[in-house]
């Protein structure tokens, strides 16, 4: 499709409108997404004191790559949600000519791809973690932590449910928008 076809696709106004509807969004804060970030440090920071809490001396728990990789995860996370509560944010919106904004979306949904990736490893790890320790009747998380193992035997069904419910989600919107492309 040659370059002007595809400006024209969007005119000028659509444009603007999308580029007014993404500065919205950009500068909009307040309680609603504050509070949400600290629900997920406040789970990160779980996640990791249980992970942590089954490195003891004493703990002859199942560990293999799933307890590194939940462990070094989450600590990104926490670091991303900390940054995020102190008011960072990163942006990938340029407004530079077509050839980089193209190079910038790409890279942008190859990184998209990744953390896509990456939250689907996490969630198969805790899920079947978590099931292991339990099954192994791993004494540092089913009696030391008792009370945290019973969360995270919950956490992990919210994960799956929400994994499925936002792919869900994202057919209907990706079908919607492929249903008004071909009509």
């Amino acid at each position: 499709m040659p370059a002007s076809t595809a400006r024209s696709l969007a005119s000028k106004s659509e444009q603007s409108k999308l580029n007014s509807m993404y500065s919205k969004t950009q500068k909009k804060s307040g309680f609603g997404s504050g509070f949400g970030t600290l629900v997920t440090l406040a789970i990160n920071i779980a996640i990791i004191y249980y992970v942590l809490g089954l490195e003891k001396d004493k703990c002859k728990c199942v560990r293999d790559w799933r307890h590194d990789y939940i462990k070094y995860y989450t600590g990104v996370m926490i670091f991303i949600t900390v940054v995020r509560l102190l008011g960072g944010n990163i942006s990938i919106y340029t407004n530079g000519p077509d050839s980089i904004q193209r190079i910038v979306a790409t890279v942008a949904m190859l990184v998209a791809i990744a953390i896509v990736a990456a939250v689907g490893v996490q969630i198969y790890a805790i899920f079947t973690y978590v099931g292991d320790l339990n099954k192994t009747k791993c004494i540092c998380a089913t009696d030391d932590m008792r009370t945290l193992n019973r969360a995270m035997l919950v956490l992990r069904w919210v994960y799956v449910i929400g994994a499925v419910l936002t792919t869900l989600l994202l057919l209907f919107v990706l079908g919607g928008v492929g249903l008004r492309l071909l009509f």
